[in-house]
């Protein structure tokens, strides 16, 4: 559950013998608290300051209440203040469904080299492990676009586009935070389309596969290997 720093089994009668057992279960919970600050500088970015707060037994129920906050300053060619903000929430018992569900919402507004863009975005899911090795998500996605201050004038512009599909991981590491060995897949499907509220000219699907290999030949060396494929068919005749 990851509710508990500590967790400690052990039978009624000072040890464990053949057939039924009690057991005493002692447990510590952890801090559910978290916080984090940050900041940094980069030549590309410029200075860089982040906050966060999170909370994760929300009603002593595993729920997972977040919020995130980052703010960028470029030194040079400076127009605005680059910034990220997102709120979350996790509810593992919606309704008594076997599927943990997720919401989040995010602003984004940055600057690039061809154009500047701000983006607002919601995003419900509902995810499931399924033994060891697979993970399901089924996500719906709502996102708003505007691309302004371009150097092209034609790519101003503003789009609305929501999308829902599936994503599948397959993790065969053997570490899931510092793997020597294994690999990992992740297969998605994302449908742009009308009928669930993107613009008309926001209808394509987009496929996206990543693969991942470790393999270590050495004790203190450990080799990963990773590569993506992707593939976007749009069927808009509206550009």
């Amino acid at each position: 559950l990851g509710l508990f720093s500590s967790a400690k089994i052990s039978p009624l009668s000072g040890k464990f013998s053949e057939g039924e057992n009690d057991l005493l279960v002692e447990v510590i919970e952890r801090m559910p608290g978290l916080t984090e600050l940050g900041g940094g500088y980069a030549t590309e970015n410029g200075l860089r300051g982040y906050s966060g707060i999170a909370y994760r037994n929300f009603g002593g129920w595993n729920r997972v209440i977040s919020a995130r906050a980052a703010i960028n300053r470029p030194l040079s060619n400076f127009k605005f203040l680059e910034k990220e903000f997102s709120l979350g929430f996790s509810e593992p018992y919606l309704g008594g469904i076997p599927f943990a569900a997720r919401l989040n919402a995010s602003h984004v507004k940055e600057g690039s080299l061809p154009f500047d863009e701000k983006v607002w975005k919601a995003k419900f899911s509902l995810d499931k492990g399924f033994w060891n090795f697979l993970h399901l998500d089924f996500q719906y996605a709502y996102e708003f676009r505007h691309i302004f201050r371009a150097l092209d004038p034609g790519d101003i512009r503003r789009d609305i586009a929501a999308s829902a599909g599936p994503t599948l991981q397959f993790d065969f590491r053997d570490d899931s935070f510092n793997p020597k060995s294994g690999s990992y897949h992740e297969i998605s499907t994302l449908f742009y389309l009308p009928e669930i509220g993107s613009d008309d000219k926001v209808h394509l699907v987009k496929n996206l596969l990543t693969t991942s290999w470790y393999l270590s030949p050495a004790a203190w060396l450990t080799v990963g290997i990773s590569g993506r494929a992707g593939y976007a068919r749009s069927f808009s005749d509206k550009h």
